[in-house]
């Protein structure tokens, strides 16, 4: 997958603010190699098809953003974030 660009807005910023990140983390993991992986599918219906992005923030910090799948425009709009946890630290090392 072509790096996607990202957007963001002010609950995306509060989103990524519980989890002690900002938009920024987003841009380095993205500019940093990252790996994408499709979310398994929510029950709910009429939600746009989600990516997970995970990568370094190139501070030894391996991150999990969630993303709205691109659009036409390969804009993808970030939708959350946090440190990846043990399933997400295996997919990235196996996908390398």
């Amino acid at each position: 997958m072509p790096v996607p660009e990202l957007t963001w807005n002010e609950q995306t910023v509060e989103e990524l603010h519980r989890h002690r990140l900002n938009v920024d983390h987003a841009f380095a993991v993205r500019d940093w190699r990252p790996r994408f992986f499709r979310q398994p599918a929510s029950r709910r219906r009429n939600r746009p098809e989600r990516l997970l992005m995970i990568g370094s923030d190139r501070g030894n910090r391996l991150l999990t953003f969630v993303l709205e799948s691109p659009t036409p425009w390969n804009e993808c709009h970030i939708v959350t974030g946090w440190p990846a946890d043990e399933e997400e630290r295996a997919r990235y090392l196996q996908a390398r």
